[in-house]
């Protein structure tokens, strides 16, 4: 009787150790795909961050582009006003001496 419950003992330790075996494996692989899911999201917010950053950068170079454009623009229009404004006294000063020329 003893040898059948030594036995029955030891066959019930050894289930119970395999049972815990299973659980550690179970509960460390549960923990594994958890700290995988973990890393895949941290991946893709850190993805999403750099693309954001990168967004950005291109925005303010654009806007920085643009700037210099209509500085420019503005500088070019400066300049073509000037030239118009001396075409048009030359252009005034002309006319005044015809009419002094017609009317002498």
């Amino acid at each position: 009787m003893k040898i059948v419950k030594l036995d029955y003992l030891e066959t019930q330790k050894k289930a119970l150790e395999e049972l815990e075996d299973r659980l550690k494996k179970s509960s460390s692989d549960e923990l594994s795909q958890q700290l995988i899911e973990v890393s895949a999201k941290l991946s893709e917010y850190r993805l999403a961050e750099l693309k954001a950053k990168r967004d950005v950068n291109l925005l303010e170079q654009k806007e920085e582009y643009h700037q210099r454009l209509i500085r420019q623009q503005t500088e070019r229009m400066k300049t073509l006003e000037e030239e118009l404004a001396a075409w048009e006294l030359k252009h005034a000063q002309r006319v005044i001496c015809i009419w002094k020329r017609k009317s002498l």
